[in-house]
């Protein structure tokens, strides 16, 4: 996440001002939400997965505001579903190794299913609420 940030800063930087400068710039601040809440101990990656969502949907509100910069900032909202996705199924994965609720675990690789549907149909805000719910479910399956 901190790599994204970067370069979500770089395209503020180089837009100063702007509409598209003044998004991103939100996505940033949720971007060092979820930040934060990954690095507390234990890391609330529910919390996290929240912030994420936020910050995708900021960066869907850049789009079409500087249509130069749309292919950029396609890829960076890209980087963060795969951030998303990830957090979701390494919760997946902790359940299993844990002896989780085998319904509660079926029920995330559902949610992880659908979000990865909603990824590949182009809505990678909704694809983050699908695995924001199958990182829940998992986390649930532990107790």
């Amino acid at each position: 996440l901190a790599a994204t940030t970067d370069d979500l800063q770089t395209i503020v930087d180089d837009n100063p001002g702007t509409a598209v400068a003044d998004k991103v710039d939100d996505g940033i601040s949720q971007l060092q939400t979820a930040l934060a809440e990954l690095e507390k101990n234990p890391p609330d990656a529910q919390a996290a997965m929240g912030t994420l969502e936020g910050a995708v949907g900021d960066l869907e509100a850049a789009l079409g505001l500087d249509p130069a910069l749309d292919a950029q900032i396609e890829g960076l909202i890209g980087q963060l579903v795969a951030v998303a996705r990830q957090l979701a199924t390494a919760a997946i994965q902790s359940a299993i190794d844990q002896g989780g609720d085998p319904t509660f675990i079926a029920e995330a690789q559902g949610f992880l299913a659908e979000g990865d549907t909603l990824r590949d149909a182009g809505s990678p805000k909704d694809a983050v609420a699908k695995y924001k719910d199958a990182l829940a479910k998992a986390e649930s399956a532990v107790g």
